[in-house]
């Protein structure tokens, strides 16, 4: 129940985080304290009713039986769903990997893409704003670099870019990136 729970609500982060960042007028109008608790409360209830199937179609059961007597033997009791629900399980367990596992991971994926898309267009506008504007730094960006930390720099062909590590996923997968400041160096 937790592994569902979970899940869902790394996804409910996400959209609310997509919200946030690629919609902030909404943002506002619709993040609220009543809101969120009734999403926890649904994300649980969803969660408690998608894995109820498991624990009442699990039982202790013996898989091995003594050859001379046919008693069951005490080493081969096992935690488990009988093979008479197998079958039942096997499309319980598909619909569980579909809506709890590539439906989730696959909105994720758009959601977090759609987030950098954003940010980019954000910066390259920033980028080309200032230049047309002498390249002064605004004092929201400077509490934003100040907020994240202390960036990098890395130079391009042409292009100076600032950027501070956003993401470290536990997967082993390499940080993701946001774009802070794009302009030309002299």
């Amino acid at each position: 129940m937790t592994s569902y729970a979970s899940v869902l609500t790394i996804t409910a982060f996400t959209v609310e985080r997509y919200i946030a960042i690629c919609h902030p007028l909404m943002s506002h109008k619709i993040a609220d304290l009543r809101r969120s608790v009734i999403i926890i409360i649904c994300i649980w209830t969803i969660s408690f009713i998608i894995a109820l199937p498991y624990p009442i179609h699990t039982r202790t059961l013996f898989y091995e039986y003594s050859p001379t007597t046919g008693k069951p033997l005490q080493q081969s009791l096992v935690c488990n769903i009988p093979p008479q629900w197998i079958s039942e399980m096997t499309i319980m367990f598909q619909i569980s990997t579909f809506l709890f596992f590539i439906v989730p991971m696959t909105a994720i994926i758009i959601l977090y893409v759609l987030i950098a898309i954003t940010l980019r267009r954000t910066a390259l506008n920033r980028a080309n704003s200032e230049e047309s504007t002498g390249g002064h730094h605004s004092s929201h960006t400077r509490r934003v670099v100040r907020m994240l930390g202390k960036p990098t720099t890395r130079r391009g062909p042409g292009v100076n870019v600032s950027s501070v590590p956003l993401v470290h996923c536990k997967m082993g997968l390499s940080p993701f990136t946001l774009i802070l400041d794009a302009q030309p160096f002299s």
